[in-house]
């Protein structure tokens, strides 16, 4: 970067301004839409294990919940603690601190493969992936940001260790990463932890690695650190039943899993999901096309182990009946390296090729500034704001149009921030206005019970302890579990209480209840309140059990 013409003060001072432009690009108004997706369940079974003391035996709704380990949990509620609070912005803030924290790490780890400039354009590529950036950030209270850093962890701790032939650090420090994986996620982890050595063995051109007592020490690891958890767990709960179910629920998202449908025809249309979540930067894949910059690429030491590690990882992805770009965010600051390589190898000597391609990229930022005057127009949608920041986007675009040097990369890395700043201003009010489902009766119906307590109630469902695919199947004990309802719920109805929603297999006379309609079937209720679920399009009764 000194080449452009700047000093090592001026460096430091636009990092700083892009990173404060950042923060606020996703702090403004991340508390403001409903819990979507699984956050509300990440949510719902923190709160009850902040409150039970129970920390490696997790619940929902008072019952053991054997669909996915505790240590992302700790996080919300070391968040939760920290700040005093139980509110969205508290659960999502987590997943924003260790974004940045994992393209710090990214950065640091590039360095000693990349000149700095370049190390640090990789990371905030990583940073400004428009889906993490504009979707993942905005449900933080979700598992992958996290989980996806661990296997970050997990994958450069094998080939940083290799380039340094440090064989015990290398399997003792991936082993414990896997472990931590595991009990965040699940089996997933150790699908990571074969195929990357399998990548590591392409990359050595050797099968040597694998076979080294230092692998033996870093299993050994993992399962002390694993066997220490379960073993707490089975104090409390049935160790069997969770690992059974964990590694049921990995399968079942499978290609052989029950649960798949139209694997082929989704796998064909993989490489959009994927193309989309590393947009804008999938589009320097088109540099390929010169042979130059292909030879270019695979130098590279830690260019040519990200390609390895991706080809050897993204198929277990790619062939599945549950495509969703949130299960592969490990992949972006790998793919981010490619893209960096890609950038400097094809725009080096090429100034005013750079120039044209981003001053297409800059029609963008001007659609933004047109959107943002036109919207109050046909919505409502606070049209002083709108136009204020389309103001803001017009001063930016002249900047930007005006702009001849090379530095105009990290302009357009600017204006991506300043469109995510605009989507925070704007455009959540708008989303949060059409997806708020659950917030208004919750509290609606708190107020109907009139402080009393409220208890979930529906008939009890049978749930064998299996694992079911399409090629194998085995079946264990079959427990009880409270019917299915959306964690939505009992998330609201604590924000609005201070109270835990837990569920009663059997009624209890003088009780307050939360039921479907259907399962009422007429019995002695007085009715309190009712509402829609819009999600299941059914309805919820509030109501007094006599």
């Amino acid at each position: 970067m000194k080449e452009q013409g700047f000093t090592s003060k001026q460096i430091v001072w636009g990092i700083a301004a892009l990173v404060v432009l950042y923060l606020l690009s996703v702090i403004i108004n991340l508390g403001m839409m409903e819990l979507e997706g699984e956050e509300p369940r990440r949510a719902v079974v923190s709160l009850e294990m902040m409150y039970s003391g129970k920390y490696l035996n997790p619940t929902l709704f008072g019952w053991p919940y054997l669909n996915k380990p505790p240590i992302f949990n700790w996080i919300l509620i070391g968040s939760m603690k920290l700040l005093q609070s139980t509110s969205e912005a508290a659960l999502r803030l987590p997943s924003l601190l260790i974004y940045l924290l994992w393209a710090a790490v990214h950065y640091r780890f590039s360095r000693a493969y990349f000149p700095k400039h370049l190390a640090l354009l990789s990371a905030f590529m990583q940073l400004t992936c428009v889906d993490i950036y504009f979707y993942g950030l905005a449900n933080g209270a979700e598992i992958d940001i996290f989980y996806s850093f661990v296997v970050y962890l997990q994958a450069v701790a094998i080939f940083h260790f290799y380039q340094k032939r440090q064989w015990l650090n290398l399997y003792l420090a991936s082993y414990a990463l896997c472990a931590f994986g595991l009990l965040t996620k699940g089996f997933p982890s150790i699908v990571f932890q074969g195929l990357t050595l399998i990548a590591l063995c392409i990359y050595a051109r050797s099968v040597k690695p694998l076979f080294r007592w230092q692998h033996l020490a870093g299993g050994l690891l993992f399962f002390i650190i694993t066997g220490l958890y379960f073993g707490g767990y089975n104090a409390g709960g049935n160790a069997q039943h969770l690992l059974v179910n964990f590694l049921n629920e990995s399968l079942m998202k499978s290609a052989i899993g029950e649960r798949s449908s139209k694997v082929w025809e989704k796998a064909l249309g993989y490489p959009v999901l994927v193309l989309k979540l590393l947009a804008p930067w999938s589009l320097l894949l088109i540099a390929l096309a010169v042979k130059s910059v292909r030879q270019q690429v695979w130098q590279n030491p830690l260019v040519r182990f990200s390609i390895l590690f991706i080809a050897c990882n993204l198929w277990i992805y790619w062939f599945t009946g549950q495509p969703k770009a949130r299960y592969i965010y490990m992949f972006v600051p790998f793919a981010t390296t490619i893209f960096v390589q890609l950038y400097h190898s094809y725009f080096a000597g090429r100034q005013q090729q750079l120039l044209r391609y981003l001053g297409w990229g800059g029609w963008l930022f001007v659609l933004a500034a047109a959107a943002s005057v036109i919207l109050p127009f046909v919505i409502d949608s606070g049209g002083r704001i709108g136009f204020i920041c389309a103001l803001f986007l017009g001063i930016f675009c002249w900047q930007y149009f005006r702009n001849r040097s090379s530095f105009k990369i990290w302009l357009f890395i600017g204006g991506i921030m300043l469109l995510r700043l605009v989507y925070a201003i704007v455009f959540i009010p708008i989303q949060d206005r059409g997806t708020a489902h659950y917030e208004a009766p919750m509290e609606e119906a708190v107020a109907a019970s009139k402080g009393q307590p409220l208890h979930y109630w529906g008939p009890v469902q049978p749930f064998p302890v299996a694992i079911g695919t399409k090629v194998f199947s085995w079946r264990g004990d079959t427990i009880s579990v409270p019917p299915l309802i959306h964690p939505q719920v009992p998330y609201y109805y604590h924000k609005h209480s201070g109270k835990l929603l837990l569920y009663d297999s059997v009624r209890v006379s003088g009780r307050n209840y939360i039921s479907f309609d259907r399962d009422l079937q007429g019995g002695p209720v007085d009715s309190i309140f009712s509402f829609g679920d819009k999600r299941g399009g059914e309805r919820m009764v509030v109501y007094r059990f006599q």
